[in-house]
């Protein structure tokens, strides 16, 4: 739990949260995709309006640096 924990602590709102979790499902669909390409390819207009590409890029340098513990790729 404490794992979790720690690796949850900076994103505590429901919108980094949403942000950290599209881009987690994003990778694991397509783990080869860059920043740029993870934002172009959200879903829904509502996420790529909302999330911002600092956010997705923070998002994803996070899970860049968990991916071997998490098992991502």
């Amino acid at each position: 739990m404490q794992g979790l924990l720690y690796f949850l602590k900076n994103f505590t709102s429901e919108l980094s949260l949403e942000i950290l979790a599209s881009v987690a499902f994003m990778l694991a669909e397509h783990p080869q995709y860059s920043i740029d390409q993870v934002a172009d390819n959200l879903w829904t207009s509502r996420k790529r309006e909302l999330f911002k590409k600092e956010s997705i890029a923070r998002a994803y340098a996070h899970l860049q640096q968990y991916k071997h513990s998490l098992a991502l790729a």
